[in-house]
């Protein structure tokens, strides 16, 4: 592993978790720590692993963003309030760069899986969702 690409890993994951923990204590992803991350991540990550990779982190990307972004659509018009905030969305510019298209379906089950485990035992009112799609992004990312 490169200098570079150690010193994007770090980052990006530091900037992700400094995200998470922030959303889990106040349920805020503040663009401070999303838009960073998505920053260093889409440029990075597709310069990292070479231009035949620069698709897969695009649409990778691109997808998680539009994925997250129309859930949150239909659920404020379903239930008349967001589901999701824009942070998660934003989140998902940086995880789907890292992560890549492909391991998208992977990361999203994990997340939801995390989520819907904390919301059967504790029953909580609310559940800041950006923590579920870090560890589910760091899952799949560690199985690729």
């Amino acid at each position: 592993m490169s200098l570079f690409s150690a010193f994007l890993h770090l980052a990006v994951i530091a900037l992700i978790t400094a995200a998470a923990l922030h959303d889990w204590k106040t349920f805020r992803l503040p663009h401070v720590f999303t838009i960073s991350a998505a920053a260093l991540a889409i440029p990075g990550f597709t310069f990292l692993n070479g231009p035949d990779a620069v698709p897969d982190a695009l649409l990778g990307s691109a997808v998680g963003f539009f994925g997250l972004k129309a859930v949150q659509i239909l659920s404020r018009y379903r239930h008349g309030h967001e589901c999701l905030g824009s942070g998660d969305c934003i989140l998902m510019l940086s995880l789907g760069a890292m992560t890549g298209l492909e391991s998208l379906p992977l990361m999203l089950a994990v997340s939801v899986a995390g989520a819907a485990v904390v919301i059967i035992a504790k029953k909580p009112e609310r559940v800041a969702f950006g923590p579920f799609l870090v560890l589910g992004a760091l899952v799949s990312f560690l199985h690729q």
